[in-house]
């Protein structure tokens, strides 16, 4: 069995697949690993870039746009390794970044990972530099009130309640042994927290690989380019939110829940880089668009009630208490 997989999950992604593939194919990683895009259709020039610039790497073209739960849990039929890593196509990654990646879930014992990712509004990510190895490190993780924040961390691996879709291994046999992978039943965004709370709730070990880089374009956190783009991809996020809690928690806890997400929805708005202004308005906006989003979710929860019940009898401990102590 090959000992890794690595799956890069791409729509007209032309701009930035070459870089991606050239960075991941250049790797310190002493033992076999095979490379895998997944292309969910694209309508631009993205297999042809792979299939004549890369030839020793396995194309897997979908007949439609399965999205992106869907479309992982396509590309996952398609791996061989022991151990499956998920990479988003506008990326590049450093040179040890597998090796770390690897060594970080065998060495911990844990079943998954996620790798250090530097956005653009990072200062580290304007030294791009495959070889170096940066003063800081980057983790994504699950804050009391039920978002995702990057903080600067230490150079060791650290237990982790999120696992980062952007680059994230995960061992094959849990992926088996699970009643899904990714939930293709959820809006965008919500794939890899609800993944990771599915993880927590049967006590697998999860952390966060700091010597794993990534550095991720991400060019939406930059600037509002399309309002109304921004605000779809706002309700997306805090629906699918909403009803990963609301699958992975008692009733009792996700009432508590509730106002931290609403709560959330407002202060998730800092990440925002743009003027001033801007964020002001799309503060204000934001106090509405929380409650409509999570009164909409209140409404669709229904769908996953035969999941959640499946989930409570995993539940070895209250995720609620194990969220607000961190």
């Amino acid at each position: 069995m090959t000992v890794c997989s690595v799956v890069v999950l791409t729509y007209n992604s032309q701009d930035d697949i070459s870089a991606c593939l050239d960075s991941v194919l250049d790797q310190s990683f002493g033992e076999d690993y095979e490379v895998i895009v997944a292309d969910n259709n694209s309508t631009d020039r993205t297999t042809q870039i792979v299939e004549t610039e890369f030839p020793m790497v396995r194309l897997a073209e979908f007949d439609q746009n399965w999205g992106t739960a869907e479309g992982y849990n396509k590309a996952f039929e398609r791996t061989t390794g022991e151990y499956v890593i998920y990479l988003n196509p506008d990326t590049v990654v450093h040179y040890q970044w597998l090796e770390e990646l690897h060594q970080t879930v065998t060495k911990t014992g844990a079943v998954a990972a996620h790798s250090c990712v530097f956005e653009p509004y990072h200062e580290e990510f304007s030294g791009l530099d495959r070889h170096a190895d940066p003063d800081n490190r980057v983790m994504f993780e699950l804050t009391p009130l039920g978002f995702v924040t990057d903080q600067y961390t230490g150079k060791e691996a650290k237990e982790t309640l999120f696992l980062s879709a952007t680059s994230m291994i995960i061992r094959r046999d849990v992926v088996m042994e699970m009643d899904e992978f990714f939930d293709k039943d959820l809006p965008m965004y919500g794939d890899d927290l609800d993944l990771s709370l599915r993880l927590a709730l049967s006590e697998y070990k999860t952390v966060h690989a700091p010597g794993s880089i990534v550095y991720h374009r991400q060019y939406q956190k930059n600037n509002i380019s399309s309002p109304y783009w921004l605000l779809k991809k706002y309700v997306w996020v805090t629906t699918s939110r909403s009803h990963a809690f609301y699958k992975a928690m008692s009733d009792k806890e996700y009432l508590f829940m509730l106002p931290r997400l609403f709560v959330a929805g407002i202060a998730n708005v800092r990440v925002l880089r743009v003027s001033p202004w801007k964020k002001f308005l799309v503060f204000l906006a934001s106090v509405f668009l929380s409650a409509f989003s999570l009164l909409y979710s209140l409404l669709k929860n229904r769908r996953y009630t035969r999941k959640r019940q499946r989930l409570s009898e995993k539940q070895k401990d209250s995720l609620y208490t194990r969220l607000i102590e961190r």
